[in-house]
């Protein structure tokens, strides 16, 4: 493989990290989210 075509196959793998990651990642910081609403409420009272 030539070095152009490696670069180019991690440049697709990054953006497929990179969007897998983020779609991922959207559901898990919402949860992340509601969860230390629930703790921060819970501590108050």
């Amino acid at each position: 493989m030539t070095e152009s075509g490696q670069t180019a196959v991690f440049m697709n793998l990054g953006w497929f990290l990179l969007f897998v990651g983020f779609n991922i990642g959207q559901p898990i910081t919402s949860l992340a989210a509601r969860l230390s609403n629930k703790i921060q409420e819970t501590s108050f009272h």
